[in-house]
């Protein structure tokens, strides 16, 4: 094989690469996604900033391997990148870690609300304490407050 054969041939592979890179990071995206759910505003941010990493990646990748030359089997090769991934590995990965980074969190919401139940009860009985000391606090505020109007009426 020629060196200028062999060298168009490694540049397809990167950019296959490259598509496989840029799934995978939007599956990131989608896993948080599922685990947390995201207003539209939140998500269009989010596509926003993925698709401007992904522009600058693609960039960067043309300017180190062709010079910044834009070639139409770049673009193939980062769309079959991608459709290869999305339509293989991808929805396993993002199904099994999406249950298991759910899973996770349920666990450790359940042990942090063991760990503060006892606090949380303390609180509302102090809660419930400082409310009564605040209505007679209140009382006698009122008390003295009409005792000094009733002094200041009889001067």
């Amino acid at each position: 094989m020629s060196e200028n054969i062999s060298h168009e041939f490694y540049f397809f592979l990167h950019a296959a690469l490259t598509g496989v890179i840029l799934s995978v990071v939007y599956d990131v995206f989608r896993i948080v996604r599922r685990v947390h759910t995201h207003g539209c505003l939140w998500i269009a941010i989010e596509d926003f900033c993925y698709w401007l990493c992904s522009a600058l990646y693609m960039f960067y990748v043309l300017m180190k391997e062709n010079n910044g030359v834009i070639r139409w089997f770049f673009i193939i090769g980062i769309l079959l990148g991608m459709l290869v991934y999305n339509f293989t590995i991808s929805p396993y990965i993002v199904g099994v870690l999406s249950k298991i980074i759910r899973k996770t969190l349920d666990i450790l919401e359940k042990i942090v609300t063991i760990i503060l139940k006892p606090w949380t009860f303390l609180w509302k009985k102090v809660k419930k304490f400082l409310q009564k000391i605040g209505k007679i606090f209140k009382k006698a505020l009122k008390k003295c407050f009409k005792t000094i109007k009733i002094g200041l009426r009889k001067k």
